[in-house]
């Protein structure tokens, strides 16, 4: 059976024709750009990441070692490692920040003679790993570390005059992250990794923020006397006390987020976040 359309139908139909096809075309844009989204988010988007610390530095120092653990991740489906690169107050590659502080690298090259993070880096090149160096211990230190102890005046205190924690870490001591060059220091840290390697980002682990307890040394207690003429409450866990600690810290992290794409743009700053009534 045949069907004829009627000439005045064809010519409704010609005459809407341009916009039918820009519809047409706009809503297949907009498929294509949902799933490709999709598609780029499933396969792109997660983090599906390792962190790679002090425990096995047989496997850090190692240059075979290492590239096997590689080998296995990228098998594995991870896209990205977390290499150490600050712990427990010592620098784990060739820190000139660090040496002119006095402090010897902890882990200064590898089994090979190598700069473990530079070698890291190229050992992932191309094999869809983002390499984003991990400042594990933020303002954190033990009580013996070369840092603790040649600059005794940058650790924070309690209300009671101690300056040591133990948690999960052991015996810790808080660098103040109120003062102008412990600010600096680690600043100088991180500039100094993001300038020398060719990395994807940086990690904070929730060291960076400190125990609520602390803050009450006299540099820190003069600051807020200055800037809110009142004196720190007995209660370390007071809203207004706890804000103004807490703001310091945000600011801080701001300030480093500039200058850290001042140098790469595109650079990824990621920080591990850590319980409100503990920090």
């Amino acid at each position: 059976m045949t069907f004829l359309i009627p000439t005045s139908v064809w010519r409704q139909i010609l005459k809407k024709l341009p916009i039918l096809l820009f519809l047409a075309s706009f809503l297949i844009v907009l498929l294509l750009g949902y799933f490709s989204a999709a598609f780029s988010q499933s396969r792109d988007g997660d983090i599906r990441g390792v962190w790679i610390t002090t425990n096995d530095t047989a496997m850090l120092m190692d240059r075979d070692k290492r590239q096997q653990a590689i080998e296995q991740l990228v098998n594995l489906n991870f896209n990205a490692i977390y290499p150490v690169v600050w712990n427990s107050g010592y620098a784990l590659y060739p820190s000139a920040i660090a040496q002119r502080e006095g402090i010897q690298p902890f882990v200064p090259t590898g089994a090979q003679g190598q700069d473990i993070l530079a070698e890291l880096v190229e050992q992932t090149r191309g094999r869809g790993l983002l390499v984003i160096p991990w400042f594990e211990f933020g303002f954190m230190a033990p009580p013996t570390s070369e840092l603790a102890l040649k600059h005794q005046d940058w650790l924070t205190q309690k209300r009671d005059g101690g300056t040591t924690w133990v948690g999960a870490a052991g015996e810790v001591v808080w660098l103040n992250p109120f003062r102008p060059e412990v600010q600096n220091f680690l600043r100088e840290l991180v500039l100094e990794v993001v300038g020398q390697y060719d990395i994807n980002g940086i990690q904070f682990d929730d060291h960076l923020s400190l125990p609520n307890e602390f803050g009450y040394d006299p540099y820190t207690i003069a600051l807020y006397q200055q800037e809110t003429e009142k004196t720190p409450p007995a209660n370390p866990r007071d809203p207004e006390w706890t804000k103004w600690r807490a703001d310091k810290i945000t600011a801080f992290l701001a300030n480093l987020k500039e200058s850290i794409e001042a140098i790469k743009p595109n650079i990824l700053l990621s920080i591990a976040p850590n319980p409100y009534e503990f920090a």
